[in-house]
């Protein structure tokens, strides 16, 4: 059984959006461990580690967004450095909206 995750893969793969537009602090993350949680208030659910710079700017703004993309360099671009350490907005030439109910990124 070495190596049975791999029976899992491939997993689809999003971007978290967090933090504020308005502040500008803004982070994004790629997140494969992601579920839907109920319908009648629309909820998912999602794996973060609370060290993560993502879960930070969660607590912080009590926000976040899910984005589906297609764009497979950005998505390991974003996966394999913190924005912590790189504004990845700047750094990938991230394009971003503001979502319409909350300030919160959206590729």
């Amino acid at each position: 059984m070495e190596k049975f995750y791999r029976t899992l893969h491939p997993r689809p793969v999003v971007l978290i959006g967090s933090g504020s537009v308005k502040a500008g602090e803004i982070n994004f993350m790629a997140c494969s461990w992601i579920t839907p949680i109920a319908e009648d208030v629309p909820s998912v659910g999602f794996a973060c580690d609370k060290e993560h710079y993502t879960r930070e700017l969660i607590d912080k703004y009590r926000q976040f967004s899910v984005n589906i993309t297609e764009d497979i360099d950005l998505i390991w671009k974003v996966g394999t450095v913190s924005g912590r350490e790189l504004n990845k907005v700047e750094a990938f030439d991230i394009k971003i909206e503001v979502g319409k109910a909350l300030d919160v990124p959206l590729k």
